[in-house]
């Protein structure tokens, strides 16, 4: 094996994120992309990191929140597809200028066993600063509150719907979406002289236009929860 790739062999893979908001520094004229991509290529270099795939949102605030982002989702295909655990920005601004949105990204990130490293600061996201815990308990109450009154709202639709229909949630009965259907099965059922089997009552529904979903015959199952519908 020649050196060089014994010395990829012990490189980390790592994606580069890089992002810039203004539109007008957008384009191969423009310093933004190419100074990002060169700072965070010379960290990877230096650092013994390899970047397999830079992805790049251009045109896109500092303040949107990242899960809005194309480049920033691609990018997480792409590590979950390809099993990444490290993304290198440039800086904490590249990532987002609004603390608390560069910290539901790195929890996001983190989450998923990904390391994120800023270029110019590789400790910026490791240091579990007074304010980053303070932001991530207020996320997380934030969080559960949402949940909790998620929770509440459905709860309530549940009960309304119930109190209304007399049913709410599991599965719609047979009754609900084919009453016709049916109805038409309890009357030959009823028909004791002829003694009808299931097969025989589903295929003179399947004859009369009353058929399943999936357009074909009602099974035994079927008819017989018709006939025991009420």
């Amino acid at each position: 094996m020649k050196k060089t790739q014994i010395k990829q062999a012990n490189l980390i893979r790592a994606v580069g994120y890089m992002r810039t908001s203004s539109i007008n520094n957008v384009g191969p004229d423009k310093d933004s992309e190419r100074r990002q991509h060169k700072a965070i290529e010379h960290y990877a270099e230096q650092s013994g990191y390899m970047i397999e795939q830079y992805c790049y949102d251009s045109g896109v605030s500092g303040t949107d929140n990242v899960i809005t982002r194309p480049a920033f989702n691609e990018m997480v295909t792409f590590i979950q597809t390809n099993n990444i655990k490290t993304v290198i920005i440039e800086s904490a601004d590249r990532l987002a200028r609004d603390l608390m949105i560069q910290l539901m990204a790195h929890d996001l990130l983190k989450r998923m066993g990904v390391t994120l490293i800023a270029a110019n600061a590789p400790e910026h996201f490791m240091n579990e600063t007074p304010t980053a815990v303070m932001f991530r308990q207020i996320l997380g109450s934030l969080a559960q509150y949402e949940r909790t009154q998620i929770i509440a709202r459905l709860s309530a639709a549940r009960d309304r719907k119930r109190a209304l229909t007399g049913r709410c949630g599991g599965n719609v009965g047979i009754k609900h979406h084919d009453a016709a259907g049916t109805a038409m099965a309890q009357r030959l059922s009823r028909k004791r002289k002829q003694r009808l089997s299931l097969y025989e009552i589903a295929r003179q529904l399947a004859a009369a236009g009353f058929i399943s979903k999936s357009g074909k015959q009602y099974t035994a199952s079927t008819i017989s929860a018709m006939i025991k519908a009420t």
